[in-house]
């Protein structure tokens, strides 16, 4: 705040005689809220764990108040292809969403953008100032051990007791000085949540984390992660096509259709879910009807992968354990 000191005039016929100069009180103005001008467009600094990237998406300083993410009129294209067509989400701090579409709908292009790995989209996004990614690949570091994989990047004297806390946390205690390439998928997949928590972040991206993990490891990593949600508190961004996956872990379900939301439901089920829960099926038909499938349909396809109990959609089954194509970058 900038003071101002100020003297009275002279009164009239006043005979106007030199004092030595005295410092004048400090007289406090007092405060007059600032009209609101937009700041400067700035690069989004680099998400923790991934490459430098000049981002366009706005970063919250810490305590900002309203939703943990808000996405406004995001659009995206790809050889003149809009894949994202004017988005709008919110996400609060300390929700989970997950986001459903078929392989190519832009699920993972939106979560790269909010990550700050894609600088070329239009429209506005405001992200917690610390995120972390975790991808479907641990993109552990081969010739690093787990611990130092975990820890990558973090500095100061308590960093290294900090991420073995984290490994602990993830079931990995006593597979700090490990190879990665001793451990298994599911073993690799903690390691990787590991990193990413031990950075704090208020927001945790999810990009289909665990669709190379065998059904019951996946079992397995759901309850782990809820866990860890709860105790941590992020807010969560989960991009996967498993419909049942989505129900067993989110808040809110959505589904991108055509570059845009064509739904976004709250899952009404409580804490503890359960595939035998009436509302658990009305829910799964709903949202594989909203995904141009039937019950069917999918649960033919799940036949088709050896009786793994999922949802995943359809039509898209095929596809389902393989990385997003048909333009989807």
């Amino acid at each position: 705040m900038t003071t101002r000191t100020t003297s009275p005039p002279p009164a009239p016929g006043a005979t106007q005689v030199s004092a030595p100069a005295v410092p004048a009180p400090v007289v406090p103005v007092p405060a007059v809220p600032a009209p609101a001008v937009p700041a400067p467009a700035v690069p989004a600094p680099a998400v923790e764990g991934g490459p430098a990237v000049a981002g366009w998406a706005a970063r919250q300083g810490g305590g900002a108040p309203g939703p943990a993410v808000r996405v406004r009129e995001v659009r995206r294209e790809f050889a003149g292809r809009a894949v994202l067509a004017g988005i709008d989400l919110d996400i609060a701090p300390g929700e989970f969403v997950a986001l459903l579409g078929r392989s190519g709908s832009g699920k993972s292009t939106l979560l790269r953008i909010l990550a700050g790995l894609d600088a070329d989209a239009t429209g506005k996004a405001t992200v917690p100032a610390r995120g972390a990614v975790v991808f479907q690949d641990p993109r552990l570091l081969p010739w690093t051990r787990v611990l130092d994989n975990v820890l990558l990047g973090l500095k100061g004297r308590q960093a290294r007791a900090q991420a073995a806390v984290a490994l602990a946390e993830v079931g990995l205690g006593g597979k700090e000085r490990a190879w990665p390439g001793t451990l298994s998928g599911g073993e690799a997949q903690r390691a990787a949540l590991a990193r990413a928590l031990v950075r704090s972040p208020g927001l945790l991206l999810l990009d289909e984390p665990f669709g190379a993990l065998d059904a019951l490891t996946r079992i397995r990593m759901h309850s782990l992660l809820r866990d860890l949600c709860r105790r941590h508190q992020p807010a969560v961004l989960l991009v996967t096509h498993d419909v049942d996956e989505a129900i067993l872990l989110a808040d809110r379900v959505a589904v991108l259709t055509d570059g845009r939301l064509s739904l976004d439901e709250r899952v009404g089920l409580g804490g503890a879910r359960h595939r035998s829960d009436p509302g658990f099926a009305t829910l799964r038909t709903r949202l594989l009807a909203e995904l141009g499938v039937t019950d069917d349909e999918a649960s033919g396809a799940a036949g088709a992968r050896g009786g793994e109990a999922s949802g995943t959609t359809g039509r898209d089954a095929p596809v389902a354990a393989a990385k997003d194509a048909a333009g989807e970058p």
